[in-house]
């Protein structure tokens, strides 16, 4: 019976072809699971950039690793994950009686005249 602690083992030999480290101690070790002689593995990419044929070799290597457990069939599912979250932010759009930046410069090159000098020679 196949264990999740052999498979991680297994996966810790297993060199990241573009970072050239292994991918258990680089934490690109999602989860893995075991169902009978079935293993599947989720892996996370540390970037969308990552290149397509290092990944098909990843998932080649990760395969040919976890089979040599005994296992009938090995799955690798790869996900993007990124660190980086951006925070929601109090400012995320200028408020409606405040002109952006660029309907300003808009104005200026087409000539009108900014919203608050319109707005001023509306109410004389």
């Amino acid at each position: 019976m196949t264990t999740e602690a052999a498979v991680r083992d297994v996966l810790a030999k297993v060199i990241d072809p573009v970072l050239g480290h292994d991918i258990v101690s680089y934490r690109l070790v999602r989860a893995i699971e075991i169902a009978g002689d079935d293993v599947l593995v989720r892996v996370d990419l540390p970037t969308h950039a990552y290149p397509l044929a290092q990944r098909r070799e990843l998932v080649v290597a990760i395969e040919q690793a976890v089979k040599g457990l005994g296992v009938k069939r090995a799955t690798v599912i790869t996900e993007v994950a990124t660190a980086f979250l951006p925070a929601p932010s109090d400012k995320a759009a200028p408020a409606a009686s405040e002109p952006c930046r660029n309907e300003r410069r808009l104005k200026a090159f087409i000539g009108l005249p900014p919203l608050a000098q319109r707005r001023s020679a509306a109410t004389l």
